[in-house]
């Protein structure tokens, strides 16, 4: 059972969230408020169906050329797995049908971050200021770090380093064999964002409209790129490419080796929702429950799609695979469009809302409802092929790692999935 201070900081943030979105939004043209709305705005550029090896991007090189591990096999080290924020895994042990292997809670607290994972461990964060590294075989405690303000980010590791901001603006860097802390750095707002890397430097964004980019031994600041409003959204990156989807209702596209801009999307509504991308295609939800299919190249919003009879923002961020991308949406829908043309090809309703990220392993959907249960969907025909009751919501992404399936709850939950 969480106490009073945790409850209260996720009610809290939840006001502060929906009177932002709700003050600052931009209406959708009414011609796009109809169920199942979809509009082609130009040709789509044919892109194959993603092979993995070639999709994973880590510090701008193919998995071919790095030395990162290959997502879901050995390591999960960013909030959506990869670099470009796919949140698909091609290659997976993991069990068909999924037990509880093992819980570990902190009491009196609560998650919203995501867990990451590598090397054997597993590194998540709570709203209370507490930073915990798990065990994966046993999750027993390994190290805990306790600071004063609580994460919204998710952790992210790179080279035997967890980098992380907070509440208060801190972003850190820490040991992952044993916690230690390297450096810090002071941002002038909140991060929310999970960081990124780049060759030697670490990107993330603050709720100060400012995307930084610091040395990732010393923390030293590299360059800054502002906008006009709150960056709330994690960092993905392609080649030497990063896109920020912000709450000024643009997408950014950013040169990370000198933080220059490269183009501006205008959309129809803020985000905080982190995009995916494959090829030159971006994928991304909005405030406004719209969905869209954005191609740098072309600077044009491809397609998008919005279902006026479940109206509710997207929040989680969504996953592809081959030719179909799916995500929830707070109007209690789970949703797998064509991602070439933002037609329907299922749609799942779900008791309660969706506020978490969909994760893809092989042909199966994963996602957290509001309804405390983890859900195993078929990519192919979006019927449930299990529900799993969890102690609590799961309000950021699944991690995969090999043949076990970690989440962490709003009820101080990190539970660990696989066979018993």
């Amino acid at each position: 059972m969480k106490l009073p201070n945790s409850s209260l900081v996720i009610g809290i943030l939840s006001a502060i969230s929906g009177i932002y979105f709700a003050t600052a939004l931009k209406p959708a043209p009414a011609n796009s408020q109809t169920a199942n709305s979809v509009r082609v705005l130009t040709a789509i550029q044919k892109v194959s169906s993603p092979d993995k090896s070639s999709l994973v991007i880590a510090d701008g090189k193919s998995v071919q050329e790095s030395k990162e591990p290959v997502v879901g096999k050995a390591a999960w080290a960013f909030f959506r797995g990869d670099w470009s924020g796919t949140g698909f895994v091609s290659d997976s042990k993991l069990p068909e049908s999924l037990d509880v292997v093992w819980e570990y809670e902190v009491p009196k607290s609560s998650f919203e971050a995501s867990p990451v994972c590598v090397e054997g461990k597993v590194v998540a964060a709570d709203l209370d200021g507490g930073l915990w590294c798990l065990d994966l075989k046993s999750g027993k405690k390994i190290w805990e770090v306790k600071t004063k303000f609580g994460f919204i980010a998710s952790p992210s590791i790179h080279a035997g380093k967890v980098y992380i901001g907070d509440i208060d603006g801190v972003f850190r860097c820490y040991e992952l064999e044993t916690g230690k802390q390297k450096w810090d750095f002071q941002a002038k707002g909140e991060i929310d964002s999970a960081a990124n890397f780049y060759e030697g430097n670490v990107l993330f964004g603050s709720q100060d409209a400012t995307l930084y980019c610091l040395t990732l031994e010393e923390g030293k600041p590299v360059w800054t790129h502002s906008i006009d409003d709150q960056i709330r959204s994690s960092i993905v990156i392609t080649g030497n490419k990063t896109f920020v989807a912000g709450c000024d209702a643009q997408l950014h596209v950013i040169d990370v080796q000198q933080g220059t801009g490269i183009e501006k999307v205008e959309l129809e509504s803020q985000t905080s929702s982190t995009p995916c991308c494959v090829g030159n295609q971006v994928y991304f939800g909005m405030e406004n429950g719209q969905f869209v299919c954005v191609d740098i190249e072309q600077k044009k919003i491809l397609w998008d799609w919005i279902d006026a009879e479940k109206s509710g923002g997207i929040r989680g961020s969504g996953s592809v695979a081959g030719s179909r991308v799916v995500f929830g949406t707070r109007g209690s829908q789970l949703n797998c469009l064509d991602r070439q043309t933002g037609k329907v090809i299922w749609q799942l309703n779900t008791k309660r809302k969706i506020d978490g990220s969909t994760v893809i392993v092989g042909n199966r959907v994963y996602v957290g409802d509001g309804d405390g249960q983890l859900l195993c969907v078929d990519l192919e025909t979006g019927e449930i092929r299990q529900k799993i009751e969890l102690s609590g919501v799961v309000l950021g992404s699944p991690c995969v790692v090999g043949n076990q399936l970690i989440v962490a709850t709003d009820e101080g939950i990190v539970c660990c999935l696989g066979k018993k």
